[in-house]
């Protein structure tokens, strides 16, 4: 290739670069910091999940105590106000780590519902999880469905 041609080319790269760089540094400390508490939340979230998934896929012996604390921790995130974390400018197209998908902001009362029916399932789960493994099997579903509804439509998975 021509020295022009990688001439133009590399001007074009930092071009695309410089401009990503701009549109992100437009973001302010709290927004960034608001999406590093909305992950924090979602992984806590996924650990309760973990503990429980354990148990039921006999990784991990049936212990009701565990299983109810874990529900408990769960239940409790579920029904936190996260409206916190739902500042403007904090999708996924604003912040590089952020996995909001913006059209949580288009579409709030239907984000909020799905979140409502996922801390409802976290309730029933919760109910029954020092009931035995199969009590608290039958209420996974649920749980594990509300999850899915949110993320297949209000998620971004970043592109390896």
């Amino acid at each position: 290739m021509p020295k022009f041609g990688k001439l133009v080319i590399g001007a074009a790269l930092c071009a695309v670069l410089a401009t990503t760089t701009v549109a992100y540094a437009r973001v302010s400390r709290a927004q960034k910091d608001v999406a590093t508490q909305r992950l924090a939340h979602m992984n806590l979230q996924a650990f309760q999940l973990g503990v429980l998934a354990q148990m039921m896929q006999g990784r991990q012996p049936y212990d009701p105590e565990l299983a109810v604390a874990a529900a408990d921790a769960l239940a409790s995130l579920a029904q936190q106000d996260w409206t916190t974390y739902l500042l403007p400018g904090t999708s996924s197209s604003e912040i590089e780590t952020s996995r909001a998908a913006a059209s949580i902001w288009t579409n709030m009362d239907d984000f909020l519902a799905r979140k409502q029916g996922f801390a409802e399932a976290a309730d029933q789960m919760l109910a029954v999880a020092g009931d035995g493994l199969e009590a608290l099997t039958s209420q996974m579903g649920a749980v594990t469905e509300a999850c899915g509804q949110c993320h297949r439509d209000y998620r971004v998975i970043p592109a390896n």
